[in-house]
């Protein structure tokens, strides 16, 4: 999708779309007009369009014989109106022009620039068009209908200067890309993404020269002790691996920003056997690592200046002869033992070694992302993903970054009574406290790996993917935490 930004309204525009306020109020300089005059005409008596996220077509000649079509769309109260809900919008509205066959759409926007900014424009549009275009078509045989619109043009009066807002534009439009990079690995199935292809995805990565991949693999991580990630993924004939990437953005600093990712490639319950309808999404597991890949490419084609080192372990949780089992008892990376409650509790298992692999080289702060909980869903549904953290400030900088880019998230308590839940009878831990605050215990186990590091958990395990496509939001894996890590890392840097 390419992007045109102007302070000049385009002598021959082509297709138009207008986003008008409950109040159906148009830009005085397009009432000026003779298509503005009819269009105005029309609006007066039709008080259903100003209503958010009402769409309709129109097409009007003017007396001058000016042939003006395109979309309206509806944005309710003008002081109402978000960023975010211009990120659904422009979602909805890319979908909408190639439907119609559109090539190229010019934004005029009917008073949210009393509300938004010419930058919050800019970025809401170019993140709403490159996600709510998003597609995944790899195994498909038949004809699909290609997208036929590949231009935006965003008609912009008030702007200072043009080349600003087209860097903005540039770098929104790289991390929206780094999104649907993560969608499109949590989109393939377990038979396609498994630890050979993840650890190919992390290899192109190393391309960047300030990015260096190193493949940690099963003879490493016995001589590191991992039993954690050797006990999920020895049951499978895609061997267990950790893929460890580094970034160096800001080579003079040594503040480093630690990501831990799960990658489980395909979740079977292992001996606690998921049901089929339960297993069914299971390729999605790996959501985190992807999200963790995703976050650092967006960094380093972007150029931010922060350190990142990012661990990501890969298994596969299947089951034969060699299967862990209830009962078993594991020696972790940090020496702690674990008593095996449930197989089906492996995610925890797996961070917890890449965890205490990154707490050694005491990164500033540390954050894993993982589909870690069906509990989570539970709490608070597929609209919001979980956080649980040893440090207050840093879980409240997560949130107000998730609330600017339209991801959202809810810090969960960690008292010490629930740590009573998760000792084990005969070793120190037990990966399982039972059905209650399942989202909580998951994440007071993993801080048991930490070693006193600033860190946060993202439970993402209900906003990974979604069932319907709405806004800029298509059926399937959703990206979540990308754009919100990127947003945290840049503030980071600072």
């Amino acid at each position: 999708m390419k992007f045109t930004l102007s302070k000049n309204f385009p002598a021959k525009p082509g297709k138009l779309w207008l986003i008008i306020d409950e109040k159906r109020n148009l830009p005085e300089w397009v009432g000026r007009t003779g298509w503005g005059i009819r269009l105005a005409s029309r609006l007066a008596g039709e008080k259903s369009l100003g209503q958010y996220g009402m769409m309709d077509s129109f097409s009007l000649t003017s007396e001058q014989g000016e042939e003006v079509s395109g979309l309206l769309t509806g944005a309710g109260a003008a002081e109402e109106f978000t960023v975010e809900r211009l990120r659904r919008l422009t979602g909805e509205i890319v979908r909408q022009a190639n439907k119609r066959g559109y090539e190229k759409i010019w934004l005029i926007g009917g008073g949210i620039e009393k509300t938004l900014t010419d930058e919050q424009v800019v970025e809401a549009v170019v993140t709403g068009a490159t996600l709510g275009g998003y597609t995944f078509d790899y195994y498909r045989t038949g004809n699909t209908e290609p997208a036929t619109l590949g231009q935006i043009g965003l008609f912009l009066p008030g702007s200072r200067s043009a080349a600003p807002l087209s860097r903005l534009a540039g770098k929104a439009q790289t991390v929206a890309d780094a999104v649907n990079y993560c969608r499109d690995l949590v989109n393939h199935p377990a038979n396609h993404m498994n630890a050979a292809a993840m650890r190919s995805e992390a290899e192109k990565l190393g391309q960047h020269p300030e990015i260096t991949v190193s493949i940690l693999d099963e003879d490493c991580l016995h001589e590191m002790g991992a039993g954690g990630i050797l006990a999920v993924g020895r049951a499978s004939v895609n061997r267990p691996l950790m893929i460890v990437i580094e970034y160096r953005g800001k080579p003079r600093s040594a503040k480093v920003l630690a990501l831990a990712g799960k990658a489980v490639t395909f979740d079977s319950g292992g001996l606690c056997i998921k049901t089929t309808d339960g297993m069914l999404n299971m390729k999605n597991d790996m959501a985190g690592g992807a999200a963790v890949l995703a976050t650092v490419r967006a960094l380093a084609a972007n150029s931010v200046p922060v350190n990142v080192r990012a661990a990501i372990p890969v298994v596969e949780n299947m089951i034969d002869g060699t299967a862990y089992r209830p009962g078993d008892v594991l020696k972790m990376m940090s020496g702690k033992t674990v008593q095996i409650v449930s197989t089906d509790a492996e995610g925890r298992l797996i961070l917890a070694d890449a965890l205490h692999f990154l707490s050694r080289s005491g990164p500033a702060a540390m954050i894993d992302v993982a589909t870690l909980t069906g509990a989570c869903a539970v709490a608070l549904g597929d609209g919001c993903a979980a956080l649980i953290g040893n440090d207050d400030d840093l879980c409240k900088q997560l949130t107000e970054c998730g609330r600017e880019v339209g991801e959202n998230f809810w810090q969960l308590p960690m008292f010490d009574d629930y740590r009573e839940l998760l000792k084990g009878e005969i070793a120190d831990l037990k990966n399982s406290g039972g059905r209650h605050a399942g989202t909580i215990l998951g994440g007071m186990f993993l801080s048991e790996f930490v070693n006193g590091i600033p860190w946060v958990h993202i439970d993402i395990a209900s906003t990974d993917d979604v069932g319907k496509t709405a806004g800029y939001q298509i059926r399937g894996a959703t990206g979540m935490a990308v754009r919100t890590l990127y947003r945290f890392a840049v503030q980071f840097c600072r």
